[in-house]
């Protein structure tokens, strides 16, 4: 897959900018996200979890911190190559999450903002069933699609996200918002010179592949920020806890 290769390239490229400035240190991670992944794993003390897409190695090693057997693996060979520097009590690997293999099978797969970087889920959901035990989970966030819908629109001096539409007095449709109901790739830019494809995908969708794969829905979260993010980011907070910014879903691999 084309998109693959340049996600790839680019994180190879900007490996030390997404260890410095990216992985486990902006809001969304910090005061949403993982939050709610770390509640959601509970305790894992003496769990062998994989996780999948770890990038520079964070997260194993928050994984790892709280008494998990960790093994990572990520795409970007030179994000592994930061992980094994940095984590050396890790064992990590450069692989694909929807063909990689070991003989070792795990209670959980995780998976953060990893499945954005798929078109469907279909196979990252069948490999990762290969890689757990029976009734293994497999907890993964994403991006929320009603998040990825909206777009941004300049009037005057104001910036808006919006999703829906503007009708005339007659009630007749003006302009249309967004899409939400259409599948498509998308092309986010991090930084200058680190660009990455993304796909949006409904939720139905979604749900569609998880049905069909050996996995049933154990939970489905659409956190809100957490407190401290009221006084640290006050605006962000406003939106995020009325807007969805991050989806969170809780799978069990059927017995």
């Amino acid at each position: 897959m084309e998109s693959k290769i340049l996600n790839r390239n680019s994180y190879n490229k900007n490996a030390k900018d997404w260890e410095e400035k990216f992985s486990l240190n902006n809001y969304t991670h910090s005061h949403i996200e993982k939050p709610a992944m770390l509640n959601i794993l509970g305790d894992i003390k003496g769990k062998d979890i994989i996780c999948i897409g770890c990038g520079s190695g964070e997260e194993a090693n928050l994984l790892y911190e709280r008494g998990a057997n960790v093994v990572g693996f990520d795409i970007s060979e030179e994000l592994i190559k930061i992980a094994k520097q940095k984590y050396p009590n890790i064992n990590f690997y450069v692989g694909d999450a929807e063909d990689f293999k070991l003989e070792e099978k795990f209670d959980v797969a995780f998976a953060s903002f990893v499945a954005h970087y798929f078109p469907n889920y279909k196979q990252l959901l069948s490999n990762t069933s290969v890689l757990l035990k029976e009734n293994g989970e497999f907890i993964f966030s994403i991006i929320h699609p009603i998040k990825r819908a909206m777009v941004k629109e300049i009037v005057g001096e104001k910036k808006y996200t919006i999703l829906g539409n503007s009708k005339l007095t007659d009630g007749s449709l003006d302009t249309l918002y967004g899409d939400y109901l259409n599948s498509k790739e998308m092309k986010v830019k991090f930084s200058d010179g680190f660009k990455m494809i993304h796909y949006h995908t409904t939720i139905g969708e979604q749900i569609r592949d998880i049905l069909d794969s050996d996995f049933e829905i154990i939970d489905f979260v659409e956190p809100k920020p957490t407190q401290s993010a009221k006084e640290e980011y006050p605006d962000k907070y406003e939106i995020d806890s009325k807007v969805p910014e991050v989806l969170i879903y809780h799978l069990r691999k059927k017995g």
